[in-house]
């Protein structure tokens, strides 16, 4: 947060202290070590007696939820592309603000660009990111808000790769070994490329039937319509992730529609 407001990028305000904040559902209460969206909750009254070590707290942002992918070294960056995260998306069974997958890519714009880069920029600059990362921000009308940064190998990768055609770890392995960042990146495409995660809706064994069905899924060629696919005997445990869905389609919404027709015929095989 210091360091995007050192270049004028406005992000949510930050605490580690609940009693300074209001507690009427404007404030999120997030745990310092947390992941995918897991163990957030909204700050009220009611919890305050529960508040304690590794947590903290960030003003909430309304928007639409989104990422962007960065590849960076010695400094500067350069923006691969960005996608519309699905976030507590109910028919894939995610909890409120659970990461749920990925869409895109977001056409480029301008404006929206040039806010990017500035995020991207200011903390490759000051932290010397080198490689692959993301920032997961909210688009607020025009505006856009940096909400946290994934200096790792970013969920949305995959998305990118498939819809621009990009080798993202080619790239990695040249801005951590070379510090050689690539000199064009391809951002249009003429498909809707998108992921969405399946959160199981009860406690679940992954039977031998499930194998079937997954092996015919998850063996599609170019690109898989299913991943992450558990082994037959797992017990998986309410609210886990289970698998994930892949699709690809001409527009956004024909995408979103594939991406539910997969994940219903993921829950039939699962459950049944």
């Amino acid at each position: 947060a210091r360091a995007w407001n050192e270049v004028g990028v406005a992000c949510p305000a930050l605490t580690r202290s609940p009693q300074r904040i209001s507690a009427d559902g404007s404030w999120l209460e997030k745990p310092l070590h947390g992941s995918g969206g897991a163990g957030i909750r909204v700050w009220r009254e009611a919890a305050r007696d529960v508040a304690g070590l590794g947590k903290y707290f960030q003003k909430h942002v309304p928007g639409m939820p989104c990422s962007a992918v960065f590849v960076g070294a010695q400094g500067r960056c350069v923006l691969l592309g960005a996608t519309w995260q699905l976030v507590g998306t109910a028919w894939t069974g995610a909890g409120k603000f659970c990461y749920a997958g990925s869409i895109g890519p977001i056409e480029p714009r301008a404006e929206l660009d040039d806010q990017w880069q500035r995020i991207g920029g200011a903390i490759t600059q000051q932290f010397q990111l080198a490689g692959l990362f993301g920032v997961d921000g909210v688009l607020d009308g025009g505006e856009l808000w940096p909400i946290e940064v994934n200096p790792r190998y970013p969920a949305s990768v995959e998305v990118l790769e498939r819809a621009l055609g990009l080798h993202a770890v080619g790239m990695h392995v040249d801005a951590c070994r070379r510090g050689r960042l690539p000199a064009a990146v391809p951002r249009t495409s003429t498909r809707w490329c998108g992921k969405a995660v399946h959160y199981a809706s009860a406690d679940v064994l992954v039977a031998r039937e499930f194998e079937a069905f997954a092996a015919e899924e998850a063996t599609c060629w170019p690109w898989p319509n299913l991943a992450d696919v558990p082994h037959p005997g797992t017990w998986i445990r309410r609210t886990r992730p289970v698998a994930t869905v892949l699709a690809e389609a001409p527009d956004e919404e024909s995408l979103r529609g594939l991406l539910r027709d997969r994940m219903e015929s993921l829950q039939r095989a699962l459950y049944r």
